[in-house]
């Protein structure tokens, strides 16, 4: 059968202890902004599968949230 697509938001931060510079999708958030609210350009990576597997670098300091976008069957 048809594979799924996968769609990665990344939350990166420039230490583990950070408490400004962190970013989820691109987005600033948190004592950055005057409300809390994210602000910025939103960002994600489009993932195909390779073999079967989805491969993702996940850097210290950082995670990766990852959506599956359901596969189109043919009709």
């Amino acid at each position: 059968g048809a594979q799924s697509n996968a769609v990665v938001q990344r939350l990166t931060a420039p230490s583990a202890a950070a408490t400004t510079g962190v970013t989820l999708a691109g987005q600033s958030f948190g004592a950055e902004t005057a409300t809390g609210s994210l602000t910025g350009p939103f960002q994600e990576d489009h993932l195909q599968p390779v073999n079967g597997q989805y491969l993702i670098d996940v850097p210290a300091s950082s995670a990766a949230l990852v959506g599956f976008v359901p596969a189109h069957s043919a009709g």
